[in-house]
């Protein structure tokens, strides 16, 4: 069974987190930061990005929301598409490509090239 994971951009700090633990009781996010030591954020202050358990050709993990290269350098924002239960690459509103864990092939030419909260010049 593949683990879920999850990243988070903390809007006050304006830096993306790797998500250690989210408690929906208490409505926080846990991550451990540069020194090492565990802090928190309210789940009303961050971004969740999950991971499509996917890795581009330079074996980077991609996430919701980041923004990836592929075919003949298009640009488009990995996003979760409910009607769909998969990650599609979206471009300007219009759905282009499609992958999900079942597709692990079609990621071999995608190289992430940054995140949409970080990177949004990109776009």
């Amino acid at each position: 069974m593949r683990e879920i994971k999850f990243r988070a951009y903390l809007k006050n700090l304006k830096i993306v987190v790797d998500v250690e633990e989210i408690n929906f009781y208490e409505k926080y996010v846990y991550y451990i930061d540069d020194k090492e030591e565990w802090q928190r954020e309210r789940l009303e202050d961050v971004e969740l990005m999950q991971s499509t358990g996917i890795f581009d050709k330079n074996g980077n993990e991609i996430y919701e929301g980041y923004i990836v290269e592929y075919g003949n350098k298009r640009i488009g924002i990995v996003v979760w598409i409910k009607m769909r239960a998969g990650f599609m690459i979206n471009v300007k509103y219009k759905t282009v490509q499609g992958f999900n864990s079942v597709k692990m092939a079609g990621a071999i030419n995608k190289i992430v090239i940054g995140n949409i909260y970080e990177n949004p010049e990109l776009l």
